[in-house]
């Protein structure tokens, strides 16, 4: 049995073919409306009845290049039109 290697690179969409080395992956957190966290959903299903599979962190990774390829005008469009959330934890109770 010949053992296969893995390949150094990996093809990346966003680079029209040019490879990119492995990245690291970095966790977050981050608060929305209920109506744009429906909107993820919807986007997979989008993506189901066209037969790709998706899970809500490449739908906001995908929401972030197409921010990144959008005009200067288009980008301030969309955070003008934007539902500002309060950003934080709420305070815990003492008893």
């Amino acid at each position: 049995m010949v053992p296969t290697r893995r390949p150094n690179k990996l093809h990346s969409p966003f680079n029209e073919g040019e490879p990119t080395a492995p990245q690291k992956v970095v966790r977050d957190s981050f608060s929305m409306i209920q109506q744009d966290y429906n909107l993820i959903d919807a986007i997979i299903e989008r993506c189901l009845k066209k037969g790709l599979k998706a899970n809500k962190s490449q739908v906001l990774r995908a929401g972030l290049h197409a921010l990144e390829r959008a005009t200067d005008k288009d980008l301030v469009k969309v955070f003008e039109n934007l539902v500002e959330v309060r950003t934080g934890r709420r305070p815990q109770i003492k008893s």
